[in-house]
């Protein structure tokens, strides 16, 4: 069976096309989380804000079937090495 990967964020995930659309359909109707850290003047001045806001239309949410062939030569590979 073919393989999907998708693109969340900055990291590519392996899943079966089954869990591909789960994922999609969950992410799509989420919302943003965002901690905010503000420096202050002095000591103790610094603190975090926390929000929460809707997904704006330019977040990309992406994904593409690949074939069992090479799902499999890239298991194979494993992690990467870098020289």
């Amino acid at each position: 069976m073919s393989k999907v990967v998708i693109r969340v964020g900055h990291k590519e995930l392996v899943v079966t096309p089954a869990a591909a659309l789960a994922m999609i359909d969950a992410i799509s109707g989420a919302e943003v989380y965002e901690a905010k850290w503000h420096r202050g003047e002095g000591a103790g001045d610094s603190y975090y804000t926390h929000h929460v806001y809707p997904q704006s239309f330019t977040d990309k949410l992406s994904f593409e079937v690949i074939t069992d062939e090479l799902y499999r030569m890239a298991k194979m590979a494993g992690v990467p090495v870098e020289k």
